[in-house]
């Protein structure tokens, strides 16, 4: 009885090992989903960072505008109480 049994799993183990064999070699680790979205999350704030670093060095690296007047034109001068 158990002869018959074993026969019926033989083929889903060989099934299974013939779809193991069609992916690369991949570490344990990598052979869970969850790992790969964490990559992915991992690698999306990486190149966020990046970016962020990219613009704060260009911002950094402008000159400084020339500073406008301490009143504009637009607004009248405050009168200093005395």
């Amino acid at each position: 009885m158990q002869a018959g049994r074993s026969d019926r799993i033989q083929p889903v183990e060989q099934r299974q090992r013939r779809s193991l064999k069609g992916a690369v070699n991949m570490p344990v680790w990598l052979q869970n989903e969850g790992a790969w979205i964490a990559m992915g999350v991992s690698l999306v704030f990486v190149v966020a960072g990046w970016v962020m670093h990219r613009v704060f060095l260009r911002i950094l690296k402008n000159p400084v505008p020339p500073l406008a007047t301490q009143n504009p034109p637009d607004t009248p001068k405050a009168e200093s109480k005395k």
